[in-house]
């Protein structure tokens, strides 16, 4: 069974802090980019504990990669973390203030990652349901 990590498309690529937007530009990743691979990958072998760990990692180093908080949010979802995926809807709706005003919800989650099989897409909607977000945008 072949796995294909969500990719980041050009329209949707998060904007970059001021102090990784050297390396973006450049077209280099920050190293955190890597471990939001590693973090997608298990996600989508459904080690839902191991992507937690490792997309935690991403979202502290670098905080303004929303999928990598979308992951983790759905991760909390179907681990039944409720409480730490409230947590990470916080930091996420924080870091979307900053920049673009949208609330976490799953209109926007649908839209942040896209996978390229309809399985995929269903599981990680499935988590990001469990885990408390709500459809549409507060308004």
């Amino acid at each position: 069974m072949v796995m294909k990590v969500p990719v980041l498309p050009k329209a949707t690529t998060p904007r970059p802090s001021r102090s990784t937007s050297a390396l973006w530009q450049s077209g280099k990743r920050p190293p955190a980019y890597y471990t939001y691979v590693l973090g997608a990958a298990q996600f989508g072998l459904e080690q839902y504990e191991q992507a937690a760990k490792s997309l935690e990692t991403v979202t502290k180093r670098t905080p303004d990669l929303a999928p990598a908080h979308y992951l983790l949010i759905s991760a909390h979802g179907h681990l039944g973390y409720k409480s730490e995926a409230e947590a990470a809807i916080t930091r996420l709706n924080a870091v979307r203030k900053g920049f673009d005003m949208r609330e976490v919800s799953v209109t926007y989650a649908e839209t942040d990652i896209r996978y390229q099989h309809d399985a995929d897409m269903d599981r990680y909607l499935e988590g990001i349901h469990k885990a408390g977000v709500p459809e549409d945008p507060v308004k």
